[in-house]
């Protein structure tokens, strides 16, 4: 009895336990805690509290579990959703993907075919969509051909043919056009339509109504027409039924009449083919007297001779290039030959050279000699020039000499304002002796032995 006590009172116990654990969790409304702090002293630290079953949405997660089922390749799955805010507790591979076995394929087209053109398709599944193989399945769709050639050769409308009938002098033929791209094929002839005789299509009723029949003449010529220069005399029949005209030849043609050498009259009509060059001679060729053309063998009155060049002419389809006028230089423009291409060519000057237009371009210093530098805004030359800014008798500071006067040249002297070389100034002394002295200093440096001619 005493043990059955403690039992009880156990047993008790853990309920109570539980039940406080569902208590908890509704008085919270399964929200996160917020920190509390510590105020005991010292580090400040906090302590947070937080229940991993909390729902955003409040409360507690409603977790419902869910099943998807699998695919021809992809596996099922099983998870726990929550209801109320989309969490996913967990989420596990269902039932194993089903495969393809005993699934229906169809055909997918990819590119259609055309007429001319061949298609592209693929296999698929019915129910995934995914790309399936099969070694009897081709890739590949055949060309469908023309309207009229599909399944055989068609002789409808529908298929776009057309019987067009016999008339006197003519048989009848097949006009075929597709009905789907346009295209015209070549017409089906009688002769051709014969010889499919025996085929799908072929009526032999329909090859003897394609017959045509002779035309019928007129029994007196309807007018004549008279011979030219290069055609016969013809004489002109028309059919009485669909007024088609006949013309039969009677005679030759009559030539042409050119005037020759001998027999040249004034106003002779010709022509000058070709024409006479600066560089290649021409032709005066005859033309017909009735018709006009020229003559066929080439028959000429007179060779015309090469002509002389001509650099003459002014207009723009001879110039070859145009240079405007500078300060050294007048305006011109080079013409070529109008006669024919030799290649020759004159230049023609027009105006007059221009005048420099100088601009101060700079301070004078003794490299200037005291002169103020200037430059053309036009040309770029550069000339020093006395003016109000110039400096009178400004001369280089000698510095030193460079080189040494010789038999044949001055000395070279450095200033030490400027860095300029220069030679001796005039009437200055201390450069008297810079000017070429024109002592020659000799030296042997080989001797040369007489010979019996000349002296050693």
């Amino acid at each position: 009895m005493k043990k059955l006590l403690i039992l009880l009172l156990v047993m008790a116990a853990i309920v109570c336990a539980f039940a406080s654990c569902g208590d908890d969790e509704e008085a919270g409304g399964g929200a996160p805690t917020a920190p509390t702090t510590n105020n005991n002293g010292g580090n400040g630290g906090t302590t947070a509290s937080t229940n991993a079953n909390a729902c955003p949405a409040g409360g507690s997660h409603a977790i419902e579990f869910q099943e998807t089922e699998p695919t021809c390749s992809t596996p099922g799955t099983y998870k726990g959703v929550c209801t109320k805010c989309g969490f996913v507790k967990e989420e596990t591979e269902g039932k194993p993907a089903v495969g393809h076995n005993g699934k229906t394929f169809v055909t997918e087209v990819i590119t259609p075919a055309t007429c001319e053109g061949k298609g592209t398709q693929r296999l698929i599944c019915s129910d995934c969509g995914d790309e399936q193989w099969s070694k009897d399945f081709k890739s590949e769709i055949p060309a469908l051909g023309h309207s009229y050639l599909r399944g055989g050769i068609l002789f409808t409308e529908e298929a776009g043919v057309k019987l067009v009938a016999p008339k006197c002098g003519a048989d009848g033929y097949y006009e075929r056009t597709c009905t789907d791209c346009g295209y015209n094929e070549d017409p089906l002839t009688r002769e051709e339509y014969k010889a499919l005789e025996g085929k799908t299509g072929f009526d032999a009723e329909i090859y003897a109504g394609m017959a045509g029949w002779d035309h019928k003449w007129s029994d007196e010529p309807d007018r004549v027409i008279y011979a030219t220069c290069t055609e016969p005399m013809y004489i002109v029949y028309v059919c009485t039924e669909c007024g088609e005209e006949r013309h039969d030849a009677d005679g030759e043609e009559a030539g042409h009449m050119y005037y020759t050498n001998e027999e040249q009259v004034e106003g002779v009509d010709y022509v000058i083919d070709p024409k006479p060059t600066c560089i290649t001679t021409g032709s005066k060729v005859a033309l017909c007297t009735v018709c006009g053309e020229k003559t066929v063998d080439n028959a000429f009155i007179e060779e015309l001779p090469v002509v002389d060049h001509d650099t003459s002419n002014r207009d723009s389809a001879y110039l070859v290039t145009s240079v405007a006028a500078t300060c050294h230089e007048k305006a011109y423009k080079i013409y070529r030959c109008c006669m024919g291409e030799c290649g020759l060519t004159e230049k023609v000057e027009e105006g007059e050279v221009l005048e420099h237009i100088w601009e101060r371009n700079g301070d004078p210093t003794c490299a200037t000699l005291g002169l103020t530098p200037y430059k053309c805004t036009l040309c770029k030359d550069t000339e020093n020039f006395k003016d109000e800014y110039s400096v009178e008798n400004l001369t280089h500071t000698l510095a030193g000499i460079v080189s040494k006067p010789t038999c044949v040249s001055n000395a070279v002297y450095l200033c030490s304002v400027c860095n300029t070389k220069y030679g001796p100034v005039e009437g200055d002394p201390q450069y008297k002796n810079g000017y070429a002295h024109g002592r020659h200093t000799l030296e042997y440096s080989e001797t040369v032995e007489p010979t019996c001619h000349d002296l050693g």
